[in-house]
């Protein structure tokens, strides 16, 4: 029960944080979507998707600056509000953009994945480093 509320609370920040009202999220083809998933058994939503479109974020280190759970190197990943999602889909080295000592802000399109991942189509910085 405790992970589905949290799964519904990182929705409702992602919805937030777009600061799209209901009628522009219905007017738009990718606004922000929840979907749920139940399993054999009856239980709970297990898997939940959130759209962010244009999203201003932090990115930042999976390992050095945001301490995920069970990363051991050096990853890209980004921060919008108090949670932080690894960021896959891009071929963004943190390494190679200063990202192991430093934070920079960007501008995201993509989908919230899990807990933990965020599935990019768009990855922007906008430092103009």
């Amino acid at each position: 029960m405790s992970k589905y509320l949290l799964t519904m609370m990182t929705i409702g920040l992602a919805i937030c944080m777009c600061g799209c009202t209901d009628d522009a999220a219905e007017e738009t083809d990718g606004g922000n979507e929840a979907a749920a998933v139940t399993s054999d058994t009856g239980e709970a939503a297990a898997v939940t998707m959130a759209m962010l479109d244009g999203v201003d974020v932090e990115a930042g280190c999976a390992k050095c600056a945001y301490k995920i759970d069970g990363v051991t190197e050096c990853m890209l990943a980004m921060k919008t509000g108090d949670k932080a999602y690894i960021v896959d889909g891009t071929d963004i080295i943190s390494d190679d953009v200063g990202l192991c000592g430093a934070n920079r802000p960007a501008k995201v399109t993509g989908e919230v994945t899990d807990d933990t991942h965020f599935m990019a189509k768009v990855f922007e910085f906008t430092d103009g480093k």
